[in-house]
């Protein structure tokens, strides 16, 4: 049997439209990692993420993610997020979204920008939680990104699984 994200990468590689894959996960449960180890950074893939926004502006501040994040105003990451996604459908790429997605109505905000003919596919993340506080830990004592366990926890309980009326396909 295919593993999920193998079959995820095939489905955005092979399909004769554009696909918009949202990934969907906790932080630390490995959605940024499996971007930067499936190598789908191809001309007709953008990946729209607003942590890569404020890393992004982190580096030209000199500061760490966590600094930045108290800095920003996250309803103008998330119109630059917006804009790079509008650009992409505007070049026909495929669509990676690199953010938690945890429920329906923070997917429904993605979703309901895409035109019709977009493929929408939808990939889970988990991972056990004693494995998730260990890279959580790992991650802020190598980047300075720090996500407190209270907001950690409050994602899970908000939680929400992707449905096929949201996506056309789902990867768990």
């Amino acid at each position: 049997m295919i593993h999920p994200l193998a079959a995820l990468k095939h489905a955005i590689l092979s399909s004769p439209v554009p696909t918009a894959t949202l990934l969907i996960g906790i932080p630390g449960s490995g959605k940024s990692t499996w971007i930067k180890q499936s190598e789908l950074k191809f001309d007709f893939v953008a990946i729209i993420s607003t942590d890569d926004i404020i890393d992004a502006l982190a580096i030209e501040s000199a500061c760490t993610y966590s600094e930045m994040w108290k800095q920003v105003k996250f309803r103008d990451i998330q119109q630059q997020m917006f804009a790079k996604m509008q650009n992409a459908i505007a070049m026909e790429q495929s669509i990676i979204v690199d953010r938690t997605n945890i429920d329906r109505k923070a997917r429904n905000k993605i979703l309901c920008k895409l035109p019709p003919h977009y493929h929408r596919l939808g990939a889970v993340f988990t991972c056990d939680l004693v494995e998730l506080d260990r890279r959580l830990r790992e991650r802020a004592e190598k980047t300075g990104k720090y996500i407190d366990p209270v907001v950690v926890q409050d994602m899970l309980n908000r939680y929400e699984e992707p449905t096929t009326d949201e996506f056309d396909e789902i990867f768990l």
